[in-house]
């Protein structure tokens, strides 16, 4: 019986190719999609969870506001990992991490820069699942200048030999021994890290400075059976015990005074699964994921896989009167309503079991793209989960089910009499859900769309928008800290190379996290301690950049007083409320004095979701990591082997690593970016499955009509006619659909501009554009199908059925 119906099925799918070559690429592409979103969605859900402890392990992070200065950071201070152990018992372990730059590290005759070395304490064996493959973890990390590395770097550096007792040098400065080698991080980690060196290496590690030093990522477990969200108000007797009064000590006023200026200071934990999802905020190691966008990923592919199954039906019903009077004939032979309704859902399990067939190879084709687009390292796993070939076989065959009872039910409730006597099939209350769903893809395609527009804007709003400095036409070479002294005749060489206009060394990249300093005016203690971030740079950053110079003068380089002098930004002028601050004095809280010099018209140096903020630059010779050389246009690729040979004349086998500042500039801007991607393919995708869908439902509405454009034909209606006629029963769908889209665009993309200082200003003209695009798609579809009926023989019309 089941052979019989399989040749039956495959008899169907014979005779009607077109009809089933569109089912079968809906649902392979509504696969394709909810396969690639599952994969994504599932990594995304999955950071960190591999750590054993990881359900009662959390960061701490600090939300501060003072002298108008907003603090919403992962980071803390030196103590409040120690402080925690002190004073709370229902805290198991704590650990902190620190980063301090990206060494180039030496062994031997290999030298590489080394973006993940960390500090941290000998306790992270405690929090964290890190398993030592060599060495003990009781000990590896207790003495200063000692380093565990990961199982990548030991193969690295030293090959299949141990690396144990073995020493690495960092930027020509320190040594560092051995002591052990770790399994390498997993990619769904929220930190990863090759290199873990003794904490206690670090000076400022044992500082008690609870205010003012927030320097470190800080993670701790709590004890079994401690309820996480009731610990969080006990992290307030640490701010009042400890931080509260060194704040009254810094600004010299009291915290009641802090507090009636609108300035707080709170500790908050984040727990250590929701951090990669959940933590948009300042001075983060990495990059994270956004739950809000995964969950919108994650309903776009049910959709597009829901709006797959409703196009089946769509078609399927639409072909019901085709198969009509096949069905009177067979109950008419002795078939039963369940024989039937088994057979139409197996043509539609076995259907959906084509298309497993068809998305499987176009997934694993596409999936290193997939992979560029999202920025992950995705996988099919087929055989590192033994749920993952059950599960997708039971997917294929739910929707198979969920797709094919409807027409089954539909068929098999035919009246073999009636239709033998030439009887229609009555739709039901089919109809209205059939446009319902309609305009739920259009409504999804309409968004889409306008999402697609705004984020595209906003991009090229962002790179077209005048910084206050000139980014164009330079390259950042990087780790020019290790060449040391050799930094000027580095710079001099660059000078003299044909092509090169100016260079010149800082300490941070536009757009990276800035530290900073607290100061306040000399003549005016009673203002207390500013927040103002901080920039090291030589004599040649302001010519480099081009950045204007609003009074006074720059540094010169072979000034003296250049050392004890400082050059601030607009924004800091106006938090330190001085006029005239030419050669007046600033104090920093640590005791220093500095001569203003300078001041520089406002640029943003931070990215465009912020304000710009007060900022200061001191002099140094040799300022930082960072070498920017600015260059004649259309003359790189004559001068690069120049500054490559340059390079390696001071630097000797350290590798020569460069990157133009635009490029720079985009990795700032890059979850936006790939998100607007990620938008822009959903919006392909959702509008070319709701054209399935329209497809469907104008196949459906042409085949009843047949007869009745026939006779329409016959008494002189025009082609045009008959067409608007079909365009205006769709056309008020599509417009349905609109009302109910724009505004939704309009509300979702007005919250997410809202995360940005500087934004475009959202004008009609996109909305209008995405309907037009809604519509004129709309009727592209339609039209193939009723051009075809409407320029119909009206003699084969009234011959139909």
């Amino acid at each position: 019986m089941i052979l019989n119906y399989i040749k039956m099925t495959l008899r169907n799918f014979r005779k009607n190719r077109f009809f089933y070559f569109v089912n079968l690429s809906g649902l392979a592409l509504g696969f394709i999609c909810f396969i690639f979103i599952g994969l994504y969605v599932y990594d995304e859900m999955s950071y960190d969870r591999y750590h054993e402890k990881a359900d009662r392990t959390y960061r701490i992070g600090i939300d501060a506001m003072v002298n108008g200065h907003a603090v919403y950071g992962a980071i803390s201070s030196a103590p409040v990992a120690q402080g925690l152990m002190d004073e709370f018992s229902e805290v198991e372990s704590s650990t902190r991490f620190r980063r301090l730059g990206f060494p180039v590290v030496r062994y031997g005759d290999k030298v590489f820069s080394e973006e993940r070395w960390f500090y941290t304490d000998s306790t992270v064996f405690s929090v964290f699942t890190l398993p030592l493959l060599e060495g003990d973890e009781r000990t590896a990390l207790t003495k200063p200048n000692t380093v565990v590395i990961s199982e990548s770097v030991k193969k690295k550096y030293f090959g299949e030999k141990s690396p144990l007792g073995k020493t690495l040098n960092l930027d020509k400065r320190q040594d560092f021994l051995v002591t052990g080698v770790y399994k390498d991080v997993p990619e769904n980690s929220h930190l990863h890290y090759d290199f873990l060196s003794s904490m206690t290496t670090l000076r400022d590690s044992r500082s008690d400075m609870w205010a003012g030093s927030n320097n470190f990522y800080t993670y701790f477990v709590l004890k079994e059976g401690v309820d996480g969200s009731k610990f969080q108000e006990s992290l307030n007797y640490l701010r009042d015990k400890y931080v509260y009064p060194q704040i009254q000590g810094l600004l010299g006023i009291s915290v009641e005074e802090v507090e009636a200026q609108g300035g707080y200071f709170r500790y908050f934990m984040q727990p250590l699964t929701d951090i990669h999802l959940d933590s948009n905020m300042g001075y983060e190691a990495e990059a994270g994921g956004s739950r809000l966008y995964t969950y919108i990923f994650a309903l776009a592919a049910l959709a597009v896989l829901l709006i797959a199954c409703i196009n089946f039906i769509n078609l399927s019903t639409a072909k019901a009167g085709a198969r009509a009077k096949e069905i009177g004939v067979r109950k008419s032979i002795g078939s039963t309503k369940n024989q039937l309704r088994f057979q139409f859902v197996s043509e539609a399990v076995i259907l959906s079991l084509f298309s497993a067939v068809v998305a499987f190879p176009v997934i694993h084709l596409l999936l290193p793209w997939f992979n560029d687009l999202s920025g992950k390292s995705l996988s099919i796993p087929y055989f590192e989960s033994i749920w993952f070939i059950p599960g997708i076989l039971l997917l294929f065959i739910a929707v198979g089910l969920s797709a094919g009872i409807y027409p089954a039910f539909l068929l098999a409730s035919v009246d073999p009499v009636k239709v033998l006597k030439g009887e229609k099939m009555k739709s039901g209350s089919s109809g209205t859900l059939r446009n319902f769903l309609v305009i739920f893809q259009f409504a999804a395609s309409i968004f889409l769309i306008c999402g697609t527009f705004v984020i595209k804007n906003q991009m090229d709003y962002i790179s077209k928008k005048n910084l206050g400095f000139k980014w164009d036409q330079v390259v950042i070479i990087h780790k020019v800290d290790d060449i040391g002294d050799y930094i000027t005749a580095f710079k001099q060489d660059l000078q003299q190379t044909p092509g090169v206009l100016s260079s010149s060394n800082f300490s941070t990249l536009m757009g990276d996290s800035f530290g900073d300093n607290l100061f306040h005016p000399a003549e005016n203690p009673e203002l207390g301690n500013q927040i103002i971030h901080s920039l090291w740079a030589d004599e040649d950053f302001v010519s480099t950049y081009k950045v204007e110079m609003v009074m006074g003068d720059y540094y010169e380089g072979d000034n003296e007083s250049d050392k004890n002098s400082i050059v601030l930004n607009e924004k800091a002028i106006e938090v330190l409320q001085m006029k005239d601050p030419l050669g007046k004095k600033l104090k920093s809280f640590q005791g220093g004095e500095f001569t203003i010099k300078g001041i520089v018209k406002d640029f943003h140096f931070q990215p465009l979701q912020q304000s710009i903020r007060p900022l200061f630059i001191q002099y140094g010779k040799r300022a930082g990591r960072y070498l920017a050389v600015r260059f004649e246009a259309g003359n790189f690729q004559e001068i690069l082997p120049h500054i490559r040979e340059s390079w390696h004349k001071y630097a000797g086998n350290q590798a020569f690593e460069y990157e133009f500042f635009d490029d720079h500039f985009r990795k700032v801007y890059l979850a936006e970016q790939k998100t607007g991607s990620i938008f822009m393919v959903f919006a392909i995708v959702a509008i070319f499955v709701a054209c399935l869908g329209l497809f469907g439902l104008a196949s459906y509405i042409t085949a009843r009509r047949t007869k009745e454009i026939g006779i329409r034909k016959v008494l002189g209606a025009s082609i045009s006619s008959i067409l608007f006629m079909h365009f205006m029963q769709f056309l008020k769908w599509i417009l349905i659909s609109n009302i109910i889209a724009l505004p939704l665009a309009w509300y979702v993309m007005s919250n997410w501009l809202h995360d940005y200082t500087y934004k475009i200003e959202l004008t009609p003209l996109v909305f209008i554009l995405s309907a037009f695009i809604s519509i004129l798609i709309a009727l592209i579809t339609v039209g193939w199908q009723s051009m075809k009926s409407a320029s119909a023989n009206p003699v084969e019309s009234l011959r139909y059925e």
